[in-house]
């Protein structure tokens, strides 16, 4: 939502959450420059509202003390402690314990959350790697490293999508932080 459609939707919404509107307006602004990608200017878009949700669960999952197993540190990995953005990936002791162990639905909420932003980091990098395909894209800060060749190795591929998140989230997040 560019400032020529954030002025009336302001107007005709006063007694609404500014936030909300601020938010969206910088979302869309930072969607731009990410990703190339025009957000619904009218209504709900549904990028704005999944990364929205994906930010609030991760501001709930980052509360010390939010889930039962931030009480037994020693659970959450292995001895190897690898770090990992795959969800579902080998995190130790924990994943040994059944689902149906009283003390354990985070686990099901861990797996869940993780899907969900995994879904939200694909999503707009989809959304690109299509538009360039086609050849209809705007260029972006993902399309410039698409182009230089900086896409081709599966690790890079994955610094490039958290990055262009990471973008994102980090200027939506600041926004409601003010």
């Amino acid at each position: 939502m560019s400032l020529h459609l954030f002025v009336p939707a302001l107007l005709q919404n006063t007694t609404s959450c500014l936030l909300t509107l601020e938010v969206r307006a910088v979302g869309a602004v930072v969607l731009k420059i990410a990703y190339g990608y025009t957000a619904e200017p009218h209504q709900d878009d549904v990028l704005i509202t999944m990364v929205g949700d994906a930010m609030d669960k991760f501001a709930r999952a980052a509360v010390p003390g939010a889930f039962i197993v931030d009480l037994f540190p020693f659970c959450k990995h292995g001895s190897d402690r690898r770090h990992t953005t795959r969800p579902n990936s080998n995190c130790g002791i924990v994943n040994g314990l059944p689902d149906w162990m009283p003390g354990t639905s985070w686990k099901k909420t861990a797996r869940q959350w993780g899907s969900e932003l995994m879904r939200v980091t694909e999503m707009p990098y989809t959304f690109v790697k299509h538009q360039m395909a086609q050849g209809s894209y705007q260029t972006s800060f993902l399309s410039r490293l698409i182009e230089a060749g900086e896409d081709s190795d599966p690790e890079v591929n994955d610094i490039n999508k958290w990055s262009a998140m990471s973008l994102y989230s980090a200027g939506a997040d600041t926004v409601s932080c003010l």
